[in-house]
């Protein structure tokens, strides 16, 4: 949370006032036209006043929207909508998670992020966030998922739903992860109290538990996805 919005809280006045507005509005247009965006960081050296400029617009807005007194109006809104203007500071923190899985899709060719992926593990920790998040909004408990998010998500071919047993691994950048780093459930299928036993002058075969039934068509689903890449059967 930014600075601006922990003292905003309490109410703590700054001036923010001592330039006028389109002034500063020119600079973040500037801004946008350089990076392409408007999400000017909290920590902006190269112009610290535009950075908590934003902070501000942001809190004047809710402010505004709450019924409370703002000096926001309709025409700095409109502005600020036409350089695409992030109202809601959450929404960068999800774009900007929503751009690394672009990025990690052109690389691997799929959004299955690895739960254990050591170059991004936020980006892990994001992917299972929607997954949590949809599902609450398809119930329709709180939840931080919109149609639009679902919308961008879908453009992409996300998985809202993935087999949990289903753990990959990566390595490196290099390796695919739909090389599957199977759990030690190999080991229980082929141990020896798995395999026919025999007794002293009585041979016998263990029937299945439910726990051999359960790993038999694991691996099949595993066969399943090294060969057509997904899960969803």
């Amino acid at each position: 949370e930014s600075q601006f919005n922990l003292l905003n809280k309490i109410d703590f006045e700054c001036d923010l006032s001592s330039r006028p507005w389109e002034t500063v509005y020119e600079e973040l247009v500037i801004f946008s036209n350089e990076f392409g965006h408007t999400q000017v960081p909290c920590k902006f050296p190269q112009n610290q006043y535009l950075a908590s400029w934003v902070s501000n617009q942001r809190a004047l807005y809710k402010k505004l929207l709450e019924g409370g007194s703002s000096p926001m109006t309709e025409e700095r809104i409109e502005l600020l909508n036409k350089i695409n203007f992030k109202w809601d500071r959450l929404s960068q923190t999800w774009q900007k998670s929503y751009d690394e899985l672009l990025t990690f899709m052109e690389e691997f060719g799929n959004t299955r992020v690895p739960r254990d992926f050591p170059q991004n593990p936020s980006l892990a920790r994001w992917v299972q966030d929607q997954r949590r998040h949809y599902k609450r909004f398809h119930y329709g408990d709180p939840s931080n998922m919109t149609e639009e998010r679902i919308e961008l998500l879908n453009q992409i071919d996300f998985q809202w739903t993935i087999c949990a047993s289903l753990k990959w691994s990566c390595k490196n950048a290099n390796n695919d992860p739909d090389d599957a780093n199977l759990p030690d459930i190999l080991d229980r299928i082929s141990s020896p109290e798995n395999a026919t036993q025999t007794q002293p002058h009585k041979r016998f075969v263990v029937r299945p538990t439910d726990q051999e039934k359960w790993d038999k068509q694991y691996m099949e689903l595993v066969n399943y996805v090294k060969r057509f890449g997904h899960a969803r059967v």
